[in-house]
């Protein structure tokens, strides 16, 4: 029953365009490009990023991190800003050429396939 339902959800919702679904498309398709870097790089830049805005403006964590306050509402967006920004620039170097390597993989294991199989015959 339940799987039903849910099915029932799924063919029901199916044509709907919302218009601001439709507007965040075009960002959320550039984020989903350098969503594995993001991953993965979000945590250390994170950190860095805080320990230096802590350091440079004598920042107090108490104060610094707390969401309902001006400092901890900019903190946060500078965070946010640097995290995604860096993000998006290392993915250039990494996940935007995963075609190419995967490519130049390929044609170096089959060489190296050919090899071998030469060298058995």
């Amino acid at each position: 029953l339940e799987g039903a339902t849910f099915a029932w959800v799924m063919i029901s919702v199916r044509p709907i365009q919302l218009k601001s679904v439709l507007a965040v498309r075009g960002i959320a398709a550039r984020v989903a490009g350098f969503s594995y870097t993001l991953y993965l790089v979000h945590f250390p830049t994170m950190l860095l990023v805080l320990a230096l805005l802590f350091k440079f403006t004598q920042g107090d964590a108490r104060v610094g991190l707390m969401p309902n306050s001006i400092a901890g509402v900019s903190f946060y967006l500078v965070t946010f800003a640097v995290v995604m920004a860096f993000a998006s620039l290392f993915s250039l170097v990494t996940e935007a050429r995963t075609t190419s390597v995967r490519g130049r993989l390929a044609n170096a294991f089959a060489l190296r396939k050919d090899r071998v199989l030469e060298a058995r015959n």
